[in-house]
């Protein structure tokens, strides 16, 4: 009896791990932080996004509301869950690519993620893409030139 309730708990324990690696997506939220914190530390007017991303990236693509899933899917050639609608016009959408993996996928609210980064389409790494900087709204908005 006490055998097949440590084979119960041990498949509980796996299934939870499992799930919240599958949910909570660490290394989405390890670099949605750094990036948060990168964007927040600038005190330059202009600068390019390659000085503040703080992870590997070749490219990072943003895409007008209600774009569905399947379109953003196509477009950068990649499937994932991290890929979320956006559903207002005021939210941030990024998705940093390297490779064939996506290594940050934010859609948020610009006060919730303590950024705006204003692009069109996509930036690849190699374009070393210049923003202006304004910090005067509390919300830090990078606004390509």
């Amino acid at each position: 009896m006490k055998r097949n309730v440590k084979v119960v708990i041990s498949i509980i324990v796996v299934i939870l791990a499992v799930t919240g690696i599958y949910f909570m997506h660490p290394i989405n939220r390890y670099n949605s932080c750094r990036l948060k914190n990168a964007v927040s530390s600038i005190k330059e007017k202009e600068i390019t996004l390659n000085e503040i991303v703080p992870f590997d990236w070749d490219t990072v693509y943003t895409f007008n509301p209600y774009t569905d899933k399947e379109t953003i899917e196509k477009a950068i050639g990649i499937k994932s869950n991290l890929i979320k609608e956006v559903k207002n016009e005021t939210m941030v959408q990024l998705i940093f690519v390297k490779g064939e993996k996506i290594v940050l996928s934010v859609c948020s609210y610009p006060d919730k993620a303590g950024y705006n980064i204003v692009f069109k389409d996509s930036i690849k790494y190699s374009e070393k893409a210049v923003f202006n900087v304004d910090n005067s709204s509390g919300t830090t908005i990078l606004t390509r030139k």
